[in-house]
């Protein structure tokens, strides 16, 4: 996956989470308001998830090039 996709993908994520609050925000029905919480949660548990494993990437990535660097190549 490329960079790019990995930060749409977060983005969807978020923006799946609000959509979802909003509805549980305006929804009268105590059962279905919790639902929506439910899954706004689940879609921001993914996209934390994508962030952390896109840092975890980068870190990595960041150590390779500096051990080269200090290889001298």
């Amino acid at each position: 996956m490329s960079l790019l996709e990995d930060f749409a993908r977060m983005r969807l994520y978020r923006n799946c989470a609000s959509r979802y609050e909003l509805l549980a925000e305006r929804e009268s029905l105590l059962e279905v308001r919790v639902r929506y919480r439910v899954i706004a949660r689940h879609y921001r548990d993914l996209a934390d998830r994508e962030e952390q494993s896109d840092k975890a990437r980068i870190s990595k990535h960041l150590a390779l090039l500096r051990q080269k660097r200090r290889q001298g190549g």
